[in-house]
């Protein structure tokens, strides 16, 4: 028995080596990202580096209005994040209305990331060929016995680069998912059919496969919510996550596989409150930063919305806060993001904020948007 285990850890690594291998940049490729980046950087002033770090939602579809035409001219953000009212039946509609959308800010400083929610099920923004089904119905297939774990695993990386070539034809570039969460007791009444299951190694594998699916056609992956959720909805009530700090090692244990093996351009958090490891939200803690960047993790860290109930702050102060915190990019709504981006303005000017911090998360960003060819 001892020895079928070694030799089950040992295909393990194997594995996880070969996925890594086969998605990771090539040293000489990483090295000039991250010098294009610095020149890129350097070359933008505070207010467009501040702006690099707002994701904001617009209203409308089909063609922008004057004020969203003006909030992103004077705020030239550095993501714009569409919801399922933003998208029309026409294809061909929704991709001049986020053309124009790029159009407007990339006129005043860099291309923006095109941000959805697309896990697949019940969270899915652009309907008809680009559905996906849910998450957790694959691990059920797989239970039934209708289809082994190889062909599964492969289906769920063919549903995704599939809805991912509709995507990107539309012009989006980020996706928020998938979910790494493995699927318990604790967070079911919550995530439902959005996780992968209850079971580490599939779940892990099918967000894996995910994500090189999106990889595919160019869509930058997130993986979310590190580091967990519990059963209530934060949407619309605080959060606590009560578990010890053994607890919480095997909680992130997910995220540690699915970083290293598929390299995913952000990890958005959850705004839970842990008690072990702050007593303020996930979202705007450093805590939940600092773990990811010893897990190696060096791409963009994402805070949820911070219109949320469970984070016990104003969008303003919690936004100040995260990116002090090392957070990389904040998401808002039209009505706060004027609020968010003077607080940030005015934390870098007093020194609250220190310039490094701002300029290292704009430098992330930059490193991803030519990774995922925003930036030639």
């Amino acid at each position: 028995m001892k020895q079928f285990l070694i030799i089950f850890c040992i295909l393990c690594s194997l594995w996880t080596h070969a996925i890594a291998t086969s998605m990771n940049i090539t040293d000489e490729l990483d090295m000039y990202y991250k010098q294009r980046a610095q020149s890129i950087v350097d070359s933008l002033d505070t207010k467009r580096l501040i702006a690099q770090t707002i994701i904001v939602s617009v209203r409308g579809e089909v063609t922008a209005a004057e004020h969203v035409k003006r909030l992103l001219t004077n705020i030239p953000v550095g993501g714009v994040i569409l919801y399922s009212h933003n998208f029309v039946s026409d294809i061909e509609k929704n991709r001049a209305f986020v053309s124009q959308l790029v159009d407007i800010i990339s006129n005043v400083t860099l291309p923006p990331f095109v941000v959805i929610d697309h896990e697949g099920g019940s969270v899915q923004r652009v309907r008809g060929s680009a559905r996906i089904p849910a998450p957790l119905s694959y691990y059920e297939r797989y239970k039934s016995e209708e289809i082994d774990f190889d062909e599964i695993i492969a289906l769920v990386e063919s549903d995704a680069a599939r809805s991912a070539e509709v995507l990107r034809y539309i012009g989006v570039t980020l996706n928020i998912a998938p979910i790494v969460e493995i699927l318990t007791d604790v967070n079911q009444p919550f995530l439902k059919t959005r996780s992968y299951g209850p079971d580490h190694i599939f779940t892990t594998n099918a967000a894996v496969a995910f994500i090189k699916g999106m990889h595919s056609a160019g869509i930058a992956a997130t993986i979310k919510h590190f580091p967990g959720n519990s059963a209530t909805d934060p949407h619309y009530y605080q959060v606590v996550l009560d578990k010890s700090l053994d607890e919480m090692d095997l909680l992130i244990q997910p995220f540690r596989d699915v970083i290293h093996a598929a390299n995913p351009a952000a990890v958005m958090t959850s705004t839970v409150i842990v008690p072990s490891w702050d007593s303020i939200s996930l979202s705007r803690s450093p805590v939940p930063v600092r773990y990811l960047r010893e897990m190696g993790f060096e791409g963009i860290i994402m805070s949820d919305c911070f219109q949320m109930a469970s984070t016990g702050e104003s969008p303003d102060r919690a936004a100040s806060q995260a990116i002090n915190a090392g957070v990389d990019m904040v998401l808002s709504w039209p009505e706060t993001i004027l609020r968010i981006y003077n607080a940030l303005e005015k934390g870098v000017e007093n020194g609250e904020i220190p310039h490094e911090i701002v300029r290292a998360a704009v430098e992330r960003i930059v490193y991803q948007k030519l990774r995922f060819g925003l930036i030639e």
